[in-house]
């Protein structure tokens, strides 16, 4: 006999939203694992070995689990890097939790296809993407895709992944009958670390861009960084310089005054200078 799914209680679907919110913090840096335990107590830890993740998972009754995954294979800091808040709701279990619900309440970003990332990288994924377009995709599935605006100078990105589970009406390449499902199945957080090549791009746009500036002496730096001073001869040193400062005469003192002109050298971060 096949099992009936059973509708998920109101009360039991707004404990989901502290997840939610909790998850999208800790993948955006503002809210650390330990202050995660504190919230909500201690979590089953899965660290098995062979296995690049280790999982640290909440269960709401039979219902839904929350998966908090570190990733091994990359370590920060010698520590497992950030890499996953997974939200998932079992599969006899509906819910009624409109996109909308969430959307003003996190302040989630709709990604557009071709939209500037960081000013050089583009974005590449689609807000709606129903998976019948895929190949053994299921049709009556769909992902609503949403990136956390982060500062431009992230070194990493922070993408969302809802799915939800619909029916699909055969109503056109549209998909009309899934742009507004309810039966939300899962929530994704996923933490990406921009590559060594990604990084690399970004500092050699800026480069290129404050280069054309001309930027000298006296001059309003445009924006907070580490800045090299140059004359004919070569460099001369660099600083700090705060966006809205003016670059200040930065020479040794055995060299005598001459023209300056200020050049990118890269974002600022307090642990580059210690």
């Amino acid at each position: 006999m096949q099992d009936i799914p059973k509708p998920m209680s109101v009360q039991e679907q707004a404990q989901l939203f502290p997840f939610f919110e909790a998850g999208l913090a800790w993948a955006t840096g503002t809210l650390s694992f330990d202050e995660i335990v504190r919230r909500f107590g201690k979590p089953k830890k899965y660290d098995n070995p062979g296995v690049t993740t280790v999982d640290y998972t909440y269960f709401l009754g039979d219902n839904v689990s929350i998966k908090f995954m570190f990733d091994r294979l990359y370590p920060v800091d010698g520590q497992p890097s950030v890499k996953t808040a997974l939200i998932g709701v079992d599969s006899l279990t509906t819910t009624d939790i409109p996109k909308e619900s969430y959307e003003a309440r996190l302040n989630l970003h709709r990604v557009v296809r071709g939209e500037s990332i960081d000013g050089v990288r583009n974005e590449r994924s689609s807000y709606f993407s129903p998976r019948g377009v895929i190949i053994g995709g299921d049709p009556d599935t769909v992902d609503f895709v949403y990136r956390q605006l982060l500062p431009p100078d992230s070194l990493y990105d922070v993408y969302v992944t809802v799915t939800y589970k619909g029916k699909y009406g055969h109503d056109g390449p549209e998909f009309r009958s899934l742009q507004n499902p309810r039966d939300l199945r899962s929530i994704k957080i996923t933490r990406w670390y921009l590559t060594p090549e990604q990084l690399e791009q970004r500092y050699l746009a800026k480069r290129q861009k404050y280069g054309m500036m001309n930027l000298r002496t006296g001059m309003v730096c445009p924006e907070t960084g580490l800045w090299e001073s140059w004359t004919q001869a070569g460099i001369v040193g660099k600083a700090v310089v705060r966006a809205g400062d003016r670059f200040k005469p930065y020479l040794r003192l055995d060299m005598p005054p001459a023209d300056v002109c200020w050049m990118w050298a890269g974002e600022y971060r307090p642990e580059r200078l210690a």
